[in-house]
């Protein structure tokens, strides 16, 4: 752990150049529910699913808008979550010009809240949500603050969560700017996912392919389980991040 901290602590130093993929472990901590989690697959047996993909679909969303709400605003609607110690040294080192650019899985909005300004939520957000006849938009508060299944107060219709459900296609624009910054990087962090939601866990295949002089690729992992791909990476911290984080200074 101390030799790898220290070779993290020179990656930070040396280079101005590192794009950062985060997933659903980097907000854990923040008390932000995984979705594939026990838990959470309790929660959605309870709500008449078998998986994730079932609940969280543009099918579920509109044939049980009323169910699909109660799981939602239960599991993802977490308004009142504050930034780990892994969302605030990020920001600190975007600010210190380290970091080009955040792409998140996550539509906590936590990177936000921490100041970093540079995100590419792929995913959508919690924070944005639009009436699916009219298109007016609406923010946390309102869904917050209405009857389980807000209606739009324009037109009355239903309001959605601008968030990306299984059977929406994803934002090529997002995926675009994504691939771009993963392929002119020079360091990559992957934090928090194991590399199983596609298409995030692709973007590794637009880094650079060039290996050190180990074999290894530049590629720094911080996850708590195991990976769904293999990686060769250069550094591979298995555990709590926060635990990494707060032991570099920034």
């Amino acid at each position: 752990m101390n030799k790898q901290l220290e070779i993290l602590r020179s990656i930070i130093d040396i280079t101005d150049n590192i794009v950062v993929i985060t997933g659903a472990g980097i907000s854990t901590a923040a008390g932000i529910k995984d979705f594939r989690s026990e838990e959470s697959i309790r929660e959605i047996k309870k709500y008449g699913g078998n998986s994730v993909e079932d609940i969280l679909s543009t099918e579920y969303f509109m044939s049980n808008t009323e169910r699909f709400y109660m799981y939602y605003k239960k599991m993802l609607f977490n308004v009142n979550a504050e930034p780990t110690i892994s969302h605030i040294k990020l920001a600190k080192l975007e600010k210190a010009g380290k970091i080009k650019g955040i792409i998140t899985q996550n539509t906590d909005g936590l990177h936000q809240k921490a100041g970093s300004k540079k995100v590419i939520e792929l995913h959508g957000s919690i924070y944005k949500n639009n009436c699916i006849v009219c298109g007016k938009r609406f923010n946390a508060n309102y869904i917050g603050t209405h009857n389980i299944v807000p209606k739009c107060d324009k037109c009355g219709a239903i309001i959605k969560p601008d968030i990306t459900l299984y059977g929406d296609l994803m934002d090529e624009t997002k995926m675009r700017k994504a691939r771009k910054l993963v392929r002119e990087a020079e360091y990559l962090f992957v934090l928090g996912t194991s590399l199983n939601v596609y298409p995030a866990a692709s973007l590794l295949d637009e880094f650079n392919m060039t290996r050190n002089s180990n074999g290894k690729r530049n590629i720094i992992i911080m996850n708590k389980g195991e990976l769904g791909k293999p990686v060769d990476a250069l550094l591979y911290f298995k555990g709590d991040m926060n635990n990494v984080w707060k032991q570099v200074i920034v």
